[in-house]
């Protein structure tokens, strides 16, 4: 069978030096298995009903529940169940799935010195990329893949400084429909993650938005001085087509901000700051050229922006070609290059850092009446 042998609330594991000494006591246990018995379905079941485990969460928390399961080989009861038992541990995975429990599937060798088929295991896995064949040290794994991706999943970060955001996203031919939609949705959360308001007073200010889009052309969506509550940007963000075309003209759509700044923004007024969230999955690709633009097209469009005291913030959207634009995502952003362009990334890592976007731009940028710009 599966037995909890500590919980998310146990009193003994509540620091990280009780855990690790837990953890350590484990590690020194010898005691020997019940012949060879995977109870894979039992452990799935148990993490999402106990009471000390998921099953103890409060079903509003807005926390992930992330479950990381280690094996070396299929589930098991007896030599003839391997079919059914199989389908035991399947249905067990949808059901977590349906309750929002995300697994990582870790596949370790056997005594014999063989890993298990990744087939079975992907299909319990948030995602492909959450199964992982341990072929070396799992520590070493766990630093070098692992960590960066669960370090993604932060509790969400409310920012209740007031800031002049611009929203730019790549809608390109390289990114589908699909994945504009997603793109969309992590502008969404941004957007709620700050206090949003009219750009007028100047007690109590509030964030504003604006948002462009861009392919062959660039698309002014709405400005904050035409949408100031949280309800109308989410709206009109859901109304911007999903639709994608030829070419990528970057350099036009910072070109663009540079224009609306000062007709529907603040412009550094009362220290409050322009700031540009731009997503882009690539190189500039100006319309008619045969080929992608200089990395310094694009980058010196950004750096009259700076000029002019407007900073832009780059989400390196999933692209694996083998040269995706990482030089020119670096040269126009001003300080921060949130990177998702890797084998092991999808538009679903997008809503993730989420967060850390918020957190990190809530601190930079916090209002300071003496630097106005």
């Amino acid at each position: 069978g599966a037995r909890v042998v500590f919980g998310l609330d146990d009193e003994k594991t509540s620091t990280k030096e009780k855990l690790l000494a837990k953890l350590g006591e484990l590690k020194k246990d010898k005691s020997r298995p019940d012949e060879c018995k995977t109870y894979t379905w039992d452990a799935l079941k148990l993490a999402r009903e106990s009471a000390s485990l998921f099953g103890g969460v409060d079903k509003n928390s807005k926390r992930e529940k992330i479950l990381m399961l280690i094996t070396d080989g299929v589930p098991l009861d007896k030599q003839g169940n391997r079919k059914i038992k199989a389908n035991e541990t399947l249905a067990e995975g949808k059901a977590n799935k349906k309750a929002g429990i995300k697994t990582m599937v870790f596949t370790v060798k056997n005594s014999n010195g063989v890993l298990p088929s990744k087939d079975f295991f992907e299909q319990l896995a948030y995602s492909v990329r959450w199964t992982f064949q341990v072929e070396n040290e799992l520590v070493e794994s766990f630093k070098i893949i692992v960590f960066p991706r669960l370090a993604r999943f932060t509790c969400q970060y409310k920012c209740h400084v007031p800031i002049d955001l611009i929203y730019v996203m790549d809608r390109s031919i390289s990114i589908t429909p699909p994945n504009i939609k997603k793109m969309k949705e992590f502008y969404k959360v941004i957007t709620k993650s700050f206090s949003i308001g009219n750009l007028l007073p100047k007690a109590n200010p509030k964030t504003s938005v604006a948002m462009l889009s861009y392919n062959s052309e660039v698309y002014l969506h709405f400005t904050g001085s035409n949408c100031s509550d949280t309800a109308c940007v989410l709206e009109m963000i859901d109304g911007i087509p999903e639709t994608r075309e030829d070419f990528t003209v970057t350099n036009l759509a910072l070109r663009e901000v540079e224009r609306i700044v000062p007709l529907y923004t603040r412009n550094g007024k009362y220290g409050i700051r322009p700031v540009v969230i731009l997503s882009t999955d690539g190189n500039t690709w100006p319309v008619g050229a045969n080929d992608i633009a200089s990395s310094r097209l694009s980058i010196a469009a950004a750096d009259r922006l700076r000029a002019w005291g407007i900073d832009t913030v780059v989400i390196a959207a999933p692209n694996h070609k083998e040269n995706p634009g990482l030089e020119e995502m670096r040269g126009i952003a001003s300080h921060y290059v949130f990177n998702l362009q890797s084998n092991l990334t999808s538009f679903d890592d997008l809503i993730p850092i989420a967060p850390k976007v918020v957190k990190l731009i809530c601190d930079k940028y916090k209002p300071n009446p003496e630097n106005e710009v």
